[in-house]
């Protein structure tokens, strides 16, 4: 799986940190400034790169909608079939032009936009993801990153199959961070439970209802 980040310039520090998130989480992301050499075509390189492209990140800014280069980015991605659009505006500038019809989502102030990115990842292409997002929970090493890891997974928990559920709770069980963070103790542990109950051994959902009792 692939991912096509369209930006400015001027946007270019947000552009590397959702290249970061993205290769985080196993997927591929390229960032046209960054990964075309000076003596590539670069024109052809960018048309076969969204052609590859099941992900089209837009970062909408003043800057992008002035680009001469956006528009024609976003028309080629939304010729595609199948790509999922995950449009992150910078400065409140909302989508247009063929993806007008989407729900764009501003980037907090604090820069903390990996769930936004995660989430609608999830929602599309759930088993590309969630085992990737379960192994680097299970290697959490504090209640901080353990929380930060595992909540965006929490609203795609009736997504997880069999294999996903079971590779969970185990991490759950045997990471003591996992189980001892706070909001994961009282609030996503229990909701997991409840949620993923008939996917889950008797044997193993006792032990993880016993570790966060």
């Amino acid at each position: 799986m692939k991912a096509f980040i369209s930006y400015s310039t001027t946007d270019k520090p947000v552009a590397g940190s959702v290249k970061t998130v993205l290769d985080n989480i196993g997927k591929e992301a390229f960032l046209a400034h960054e990964d075309i050499r000076v003596s590539q075509d670069w024109k052809n390189r960018i048309l076969r790169e969204l052609k590859e492209a099941q992900i089209f990140v837009p970062l909408l800014s003043k800057a992008f909608k002035r680009s001469r280069w956006a528009s024609q980015e976003i028309g080629l991605a939304f010729a595609q079939e199948d790509v999922l659009f995950i449009p992150l505006s910078i400065d409140g500038t909302i989508p247009f032009g063929f993806i007008s019809h989407l729900q764009g989502k501003l980037i907090p102030d604090d820069g903390d936009y990996e769930e936004l990115i995660i989430s609608p990842i999830i929602g599309g292409y759930p088993h590309e993801v969630i085992p990737g997002l379960i192994k680097r929970m299970a290697n959490a090493g504090s209640f901080r990153s353990t929380e930060a890891f595992m909540l965006p997974m929490v609203s795609h928990f009736d997504r997880f199959n069999v294999a996903e559920v079971s590779a969970f709770a185990n991490a759950s069980i045997d990471n003591g961070h996992i189980r001892s963070a706070k909001d994961c103790r009282n609030l996503y542990l229990p909701n997991f439970i409840r949620i993923n109950r008939s996917k889950m051994t008797s044997k193993v959902r006792k032990a993880l209802e016993n570790k966060i009792a």
